[in-house]
């Protein structure tokens, strides 16, 4: 997105530069929340939303849609790590922490195995076996031709650039 098309306007040094416009996009990529984006560029979510609006910000807006898509895909790893490691949360005792413990969701567990792997777990489950291609298949060989060529690259690739060290 560093080339994220911006919307024209008329120079101010309060208001929606190119560079606040570009930094707004990829702090909504990182974090999926306007408000928080809207702070990293230094400006309002009212504003923001009015920019998106304005005659002209078609490819702003589009590129705004995008940088959601981009931080859900960062919300679902987010989820994945905490239904596998829980969320730590402290223990009180006479006002004073004490340790804490993890807490664990099954309803966001249940929601990831469902989702993620609706073969066994959500709504195609108990289909036969051979009436619908298991995607995780294409998923494991992918994921290993792209390890294996990146760990062949990254051994055939000199230390130092320019080098043969």
């Amino acid at each position: 997105m560093p080339d994220a098309p911006v919307v024209p306007v008329q120079h101010r040094h309060d208001g929606w530069t190119v560079e606040r416009q570009r930094r707004f996009l990829f702090a909504l990529a990182d974090t999926g929340c306007v408000s928080d984006a809207a702070a990293e560029a230094g400006l309002s979510v009212r504003s923001a939303y009015r920019l998106r609006r304005r005659l002209g910000a078609e490819a702003f807006a589009a590129a705004w849609d995008e940088a959601l898509v981009a931080a859900s895909r960062r919300l679902a790893a987010v989820a994945y790590e905490r239904a596998i490691n829980g969320v730590a949360r402290p223990v009180w005792h006479k006002g004073e922490q004490v340790g804490e413990e993890r807490r664990y969701n099954d309803r966001l567990l249940m929601f990831l195995l469902r989702h993620g792997d609706p073969l066994r777990f959500g709504h195609l489950a108990g289909l036969h076996p051979h009436a619908v291609a298991d995607p995780r298949d294409a998923a494991d060989g992918e994921l290993k031709r792209l390890v294996h060529r990146l760990t062949d690259e990254a051994a055939t690739e000199p230390l130092i650039p320019g080098s043969d060290t």
